[in-house]
């Protein structure tokens, strides 16, 4: 098994883990956090390559997921709100810290911090982490669906999605594109590219292309609060 975790992988990476390893290779994703044993839910196989956007189903009886509204309401399927996560793998609380575990764990389920919802069938589909979401003038927008968005595109190597201020909608998104060697493409483009991926609202109002890659923190993620402050001192030098 070739397996990743966390959030769901750019399309492009289900595609090289098929063509980089032997046919009897089974590509596979997982979810979880450390307070859950990394345990939350699975996915491989036929169903990986079918739901390439979906992190897979709970594993009972280890857990069980449910979505939240922001009162504490369990929704329906295909339902967006906050994924908790529930059974004998998640952990009892913080080290002598009870207020941080009372913020996390309720009924002894534990609330994630991660948007997402469960589609039709049950498999886990993680839209955001609660606190990377966009609010364009009342309307939220999960800057990790942007970004898988994008990334669909031939020319895209990799993207980072970020809010910054706007006087008339408070936020706006923008993104920073990390286009493949020898590609090009304009922001025209890509707008019209995402119309028919996602809606209107959540297409970012300005792209910053470039060929390098894109700045990394020491754990290899993207600078993402880098690239958005060089936005906002860039915009206010005019």
């Amino acid at each position: 098994t070739v397996a990743a975790g966390g959030a769901p992988r750019p399309p492009e990476h289900l595609v090289m883990m098929t063509e980089k390893f032997p046919e009897k290779a089974i590509p596979g994703l997982g979810y979880g956090l450390t307070e859950t044993n990394a345990l939350g839910a699975i996915i491989s196989g036929k169903f990986y390559h079918s739901r390439p956007n979906s992190t897979g189903r709970p594993t009972p009886p280890l857990t069980e997921v449910k979505i939240v509204d922001e009162q504490g309401n369990t929704l329906e399927n295909e339902e967006v709100g906050e994924i908790c996560i529930r059974g004998p793998s998640v952990m009892k609380g913080y080290w002598n810290k009870a207020e941080a575990t009372a913020e996390v764990m309720q009924d002894g389920w534990f609330h994630s911090g991660d948007i997402g919802m469960l589609d039709a069938l049950g498999f886990l589909i993680i839209m955001d982490r609660a606190k990377d979401i966009v609010i364009r003038g009342g309307e939220n927008i999960g800057c990790a669906e942007v970004e898988y968005a994008i990334t669909e595109h031939p020319a895209v190597s990799e993207v980072s999605v970020y809010g910054i201020p706007d006087d008339r909608l408070g936020e706006v998104p923008c993104a920073s594109v990390m286009l493949k060697a020898k590609q090009t493409l304009t922001e025209a483009e890509l707008k019209g590219f995402l119309q028919d991926k996602i809606a209107a609202f959540k297409i970012p109002e300005r792209f910053y292309f470039q060929y390098d890659q894109l700045p990394r923190i020491a754990s290899g993620k993207i600078a993402k609060k880098e690239l958005r402050q060089q936005v906002i001192d860039s915009l206010a030098k005019g």
